[in-house]
This record gives structure tokens, C-alpha cells and sequence, in this order.
């Protein structure tokens, strides 16, 4: 019996030091065996990105490239213009009521790569003092759900927000509650769905507590035992967006990627990234095609590669360099100053047409974009190139309004199914403009799309993506059974009355992937761009009653009486008709919150007053969650109908989580029961 105890204790002190490397000795020859060295073709690889990525204004991308010029041999750097236009945005998000502890996570992460201090930052011609870390220290984080929570840990990691312990061992708990076995994925339809990018960003922020946290160990250790389950034969979790999240993690544990090996092929995970990488040799693929997401953390994950010297490395930790106060700057061209010289680009020519109804705006003008341009290429050409054209949504790859000499055509100005479409070659293509690529000569033309009578007949309009699904937030209803009208115009190509759902690249092996499908198909939900839906994305208010509006195919005719809503913007008629059909009042004193997370109990409530709008039975029998003491007064009844119909389950615990916020895969699976179970 002792010699069985002791023999335990003897097994347990060998493993304890040879566990996850995160405090392994700097100097001993196992440690230098176990670093990874890239090899020329790699560091090729990641120079080629680099040159890529410098001249992208992206908040990520600026910290990918602040970590890069860090390396001894980087090769290019980010301007110091565009370094201040990220800073420009990081400190617009910094001063934004509705900004949510997970963007104020990101801007403490971003800021700090670039030197700023976000206890002092200053918005144009001001000294009113704003204090991010503040505001994310004081934030709700049990709120934000555990895709903030490693975030925000990790922006704790750079050294401003100081989280006490209570609010660490708070979000170490959110990560421990929807771990799910260590793969952080969902279960749908009996089959579970590992989600690896979740679980490699828990253990980069849990890797600091690895020694001195006895949950945040035992949860970093379940992980690694998941992805032995994870890893594919070719070594790859998926997509080369999932490989670098991995390799970053591991990398922050100490441990080597090149060890993360499948069983039977043992091909690493460093092979499964490199699988993806591109023809040209400067970016990484998603779905065969070129992929800015992926090149971006793919590059990201290759200097963490670069930096790994068989100990841990968190490439997210830049609490080590000063810092200065950051201040919002206007960013002038200097007069007299020499352009610096651009590599030479194959291009193409097209030919772009602007109608908003029997005449012509814009009539075939040609313009010159990059070799596999898009659309969204195309029209921001035309825009620089003429005066007296403007437009808004471009940038999130729909079109909500063109504005010429003054007058401007909106979404829904002319029916609540209003709005601008394009063709290219007489064809409307099933993507959004920021992927439709385009070839020599295409022609493309923007029409504006008019509803005749005021009868709905539904129909799907894009603002500015392909049969519906090219942009993200826009006033398109579902498709009814009467195909509607497009224009009296003969060039105006006609819509499809059931077009093809998209192949979104983030919902291929999603848990929500079904519903999805079901719901853009319906008309109810669209994506966000770029051939993305973001299921794991928290839903706003203004996401939920444009939901709800499209389902009714109503239209809005009462006045806006929310102060916080102005004209123009694509959820306004949603908002008015919500507020006029009794869905809801808002918050009171005439705000309605727009950019606010649905919490779950505000979901089922509106739910159940669309339900009663549509007179169905709102009835309810026994049935109540574990939590129903923590359930607002006002939401316990519909909270019980909606379990009592399935349209929500719960938590696994049994609980309903009524202030925690819905994702946009939640909403889509509650939608698609809803309308089968409840609408039939």
C-alpha cells in the first residue's frame, strides 16, 4: 500500500514537470531542441504577407504588423499614417457609449502594439482625458459571453485594466461553463462541432495563469488533451484560420506546434497551415480562394512562429512597451513630398453604369481596377474619379443610398423593398459586391430597384449584394410567394424568385449551419459580408426587429419617436414598425438602443408579441428554468412559452441566461423553430 502511494506521488511529481513547458528553463539544451526554426520558403512566405499587409488600414492587421517589425530581419513596416488612422478609430470606439467590453478588449490590444496609452487618449482638438482601460475594467464582462472572455484577458495582459482577482476568476468561470470538453464548440442535431479558434485564444489568455490558477490549468490542460480529438490527418483544425489561432496558443503555453501531430499521418499543424498557402506564395486560401482573414492570421501566426525559441511566447503581450498618450489626428498629404514608388499591378478595365430609373446617373464609364477586382473595386473607382457621386455602405459592401448633384436615392425611400441592385452582364450574381470578381470588359450596372404599388410583394433586395445576400444590415424582407416587379426599365435584370443560398465560409462546419441556411433562404437574415454570416457574433436590437419586420412583410407608416435614430440608417423602418405594432417601446424616454446585444429575454419577448400580432396562442403551461428568480418580471411568462413550444432549451445546466446576449447561430436555429413550429 505505501509503496503504491508513494509510487503516485513519484508519477505525480514527474508529471508536474513535464507538463506544458509554460516556465521551462531558458538555457537547457531540451529547451533549445525544442524550439522551431522557419525555414527560407516560410520566411519568404511571411515577408511576401508583410508587404501585403502594410498598407491595409485594419486595426488587427496593424498589431500583426507592430509584432512583425519587432523581428530582427522584418523586412517592411506600417506607415506611420496609417498607424495613426488606426489610432484615429481605436480612439472613436474608446469615446463610444455603446462600445462593448469586447471592442474596448480589442482596442487595448491594438493600442498598445502601437505604443499608445489608453489611459490618455484625446479625440481632435480636445484635452478631455479618455480612459479606455477604465471603462473595460468597469465593464460588465459576465455579460459579453466566453468569446469576449479570453479577450478580455488578454487585454488585461497588457498591463492598464489591472482585473482583480473576483473579475478574473469570474471570466475563468464563463470559460469553464461553455468549454464543452475542451473544444468550446456546440452540439446540433446529436453531432458536437469543435470550435478550435475559441479554444486556442483561451488558452493564449490563460497561459499566464497556468502556474498560479488551478482552474485556469485544469481548463488549459483539457484543451490540449482536445486537440489530439481535433487535428485532421492532413495536421490542419479546419482552415488556415483555425491552424494559427492553434499555433499561437500552443506557442503561448510553450509548447512546440511542431510536436501537434495527427496519430497516424503525423503531419503537424504547421503543415496543416501551410497546406493552405497560395500560388503566389503571399497569402493564405479559404475554401481554394484567396482569403484576406486567413492571410492575416495566418501571417500572424507566423510570427509567432519566428518568435518561439522553446519558450513560451505570447504574441498578444506587448505590456513591455512604453507607451504615450494617444491623441485623434488628421491625416494630410504633404505638399511637395515625393510619392514613394509602387510595384507595378496587372490591371483590367470595366465598365460601370449608374440608373436610378429610366435615365442615367453614370452611362458606361470605364475605369481601371486590380487583376481580380470586385465590384466594390469598380464603383469606389468611379467614386474617386467623378464629382458629384457619393454613396454610404460601400465599405460594408452594401449600397444603402447614391447620392448625384444632390439628390439622393435610399433604401426603402420608394417601398420598403426598395433599394439598389447590381448586374454584371445582364446577370445578378449570388454573391456581394466585395466578391464579385470581375474580369476585362465586364460590365456593371447599379439600378435601383422601385416598388410599384404599395402592396408588399416581398421580393429580395440587396443593398447592395447578389439576390440578397451580398450585405449585411439591410431592409430586405423575405421572399413572398408573388414574384415581384422590377422596373419598367428593359436593361434592369430580373431577380430570381428563389435564388441559392450563399455557401457562407464560416458556417461550412458550424452546429447552426442548417438553420442558417434556412433563414437567409427565407429572407430573414442576411450576411455580413465578404461571404461571411458571423454565427458566433452577439445580435443587436436593431438585428432583431428588422428580423421580425422582414418576417411580417409589413410596412412601417407611423413616425419615429426614438431620439437616438436618425434617418437614413437601414433598421429605422424595422425600429418605427416595431414601436407602432407594440414589439417594443424601447427604453424609455424615446431611446431605443440600436447597437445594444439582444439579451435573451428581450428575444423571447418580442417573439411572443410578434406571435400575439400574428394572433396565435400564446398559452403556456408549467415550466420553469432553474433561474427563473434572476428572469425580469416582465419576461418570465414569454420565457416559459418559448421553452414550452423548444424554441429555447436552456443553458446545459438548465438555466435560461436571461441577460446574457444571443448569437446570430442561436437566433437563426430560435427563427427556423419558430417559423416550422409556431408560424407553420
Amino acid at each position: 500500500m505505501k509503496k503504491t502511494k508513494l509510487l503516485a506521488l513519484l508519477l505525480a511529481f514527474l508529471m508536474l514537470f513535464s507538463s506544458v513547458g509554460v516556465f521551462a528553463e531558458e538555457t537547457t539544451q531540451e529547451s533549445a531542441q525544442m524550439s522551431y526554426q522557419l525555414s527560407a520558403e516560410e520566411i519568404t512566405l511571411r515577408d511576401n504577407i508583410a508587404e501585403v499587409l502594410k498598407d491595409v488600414e485594419d486595426g488587427w492587421t496593424a498589431f500583426d504588423m507592430a509584432a512583425y517589425s519587432a523581428l530582427p530581419d522584418a523586412t517592411v513596416s506600417m506607415s506611420d499614417d496609417i498607424n495613426q488612422e488606426i489610432i484615429n478609430a481605436c480612439i472613436d470606439i474608446a469615446t463610444s457609449y455603446t462600445a462593448t467590453a469586447s471592442d474596448r478588449a480589442r482596442v487595448e490590444i491594438i493600442l498598445r502594439s502601437l505604443g499608445v496609452d489608453s489611459q490618455e487618449l484625446y479625440t481632435y482638438n480636445s484635452n478631455d482625458r479618455v480612459n479606455n482601460a477604465a471603462a473595460l475594467a468597469n465593464a460588465d464582462h459576465t455579460a459579453s459571453g466566453h468569446y469576449a472572455a479570453p479577450w478580455i484577458l488578454l487585454a488585461d495582459m497588457q498591463g492598464n485594466v489591472n482585473l482583480s482577482d473576483v473579475q478574473t476568476d469570474a471570466l475563468v468561470e464563463i470559460l469553464q461553463q461553455n468549454s464543452a470538453g475542451g473544444t468550446f464548440g456546440y452540439e446540433w442535431d446529436g453531432v458536437q462541432y469543435p470550435d478550435p479558434d475559441t479554444a486556442a485564444a483561451v488558452l493564449a489568455a490563460l497561459a499566464p495563469l497556468y502556474a498560479t490558477n488551478n482552474e485556469a490549468k485544469a481548463l488549459c490542460d483539457e484543451i490540449l488533451v482536445a486537440f489530439d480529438s481535433m487535428i485532421s490527418e492532413s495536421g490542419s483544425f479546419g482552415s488556415a484560420n483555425s491552424d494559427a489561432f492553434v499555433i499561437i496558443g500552443l506557442i503561448a503555453m510553450g509548447n512546440n506546434p511542431a510536436d501537434m501531430r495527427h496519430p497516424v499521418s503525423e503531419a503537424s499543424v504547421i503543415d496543416g497551415l501551410l497546406s493552405y498557402k497560395n500560388e503566389t506564395n503571399n497569402g493564405f486560401t479559404f475554401a481554394g480562394n484567396d482569403n484576406f482573414m486567413a492571410t492575416e492570421q495566418g501571417f500572424r501566426a507566423l510570427v509567432a512562429l519566428s518568435q518561439y525559441k522553446g519558450q513560451a511566447f505570447n504574441i498578444y503581450n506587448f505590456s513591455g512597451k512604453e507607451v504615450i498618450p494617444g491623441r485623434q489626428q488628421i491625416i494630410e498629404e504633404i505638399p511637395g513630398t515625393d510619392t514613394p514608388s509602387v510595384p507595378e499591378i496587372n490591371k483590367i478595365t470595366v465598365v460601370l453604369s449608374i440608373k436610378p430609373d429610366n435615365t442615367y446617373w453614370l452611362e458606361s464609364m470605364s475605369v481601371e481596377i486590380p487583376e481580380n477586382g470586385t465590384v466594390y473595386d469598380a464603383f469606389c473607382a468611379v467614386l474617386e474619379a467623378v464629382d458629384g457621386i457619393s454613396a454610404t455602405g460601400a465599405e460594408n459592401g452594401y449600397i444603402t443610398s447614391i447620392t448625384k448633384d444632390g439628390t439622393t436615392m435610399s433604401a426603402g425611400s420608394y417601398g420598403a423593398n426598395s433599394g439598389w441592385m447590381y448586374s454584371v452582364n445582364g446577370e445578378t450574381p449570388e454573391v456581394g459586391m466585395k466578391n464579385c470578381v470581375l474580369t476585362e470588359n465586364d460590365e456593371i450596372l447599379w439600378y435601383y430597384y422601385r416598388e410599384k404599388t404599395t402592396t408588399n410583394t416581398g421580393g429580395s433586395i440587396l443593398g447592395g449584394g447578389g439576390n440578397g445576400y451580398g450585405g449585411g444590415s439591410s431592409n430586405t424582407k423575405p421572399a413572398k410567394p408573388v414574384k415581384p416587379e422590377i422596373s419598367e426599365t428593359p436593361e434592369t435584370p430580373e431577380v430570381s424568385e428563389t435564388p441559392e443560398v450563399p455557401a457562407f465560409n464560416d458556417v461550412i462546419n458550424h452546429w447552426s449551419k442548417e438553420a442558417v441556411e434556412y433563414v437567409v433562404k427565407k429572407g430573414i437574415m442576411n450576411g455580413v459580408g465578404e461571404g461571411e454570416f458571423a454565427p458566433d457574433k452577439k445580435l443587436t436590437r436593431a438585428m432583431l426587429v428588422t428580423m421580425l419586420y422582414r418576417l411580417s412583410g409589413d410596412t412601417a407608416d407611423g413616425e419615429n419617436e426614438f431620439s437616438d435614430i436618425s434617418d437614413g440608417v437601414w433598421y429605422k423602418e424595422a425600429a418605427v414598425w416595431a414601436r407602432e405594432k407594440g414589439i417594443t417601446n424601447g427604453y424609455g424616454n424615446g431611446i431605443f438602443g440600436a447597437d445594444d446585444e439582444v439579451t435573451r429575454e428581450q428575444l423571447v419577448v418580442m417573439l411572443m408579441r410578434y406571435a400575439e400580432l400574428e394572433q396565435l396562442d400564446t398559452a403556456t403551461g408549467e415550466g420553469e428554468f432553474i433561474d427563473d428568480n434572476e428572469i425580469s418580471d416582465w419576461a418570465k411568462y414569454a420565457a416559459n412559452w418559448a421553452k414550452n413550444l423548444g424554441l429555447v432549451s436552456g443553458r446545459e445546466d438548465g438555466s435560461f441566461d436571461p441577460s446574457n446576449g444571443a448569437t446570430r447561430g442561436e437566433i437563426a436555429a430560435v427563427f427556423m423553430r419558430f417559423c416550422e413550429n409556431v408560424l407553420k
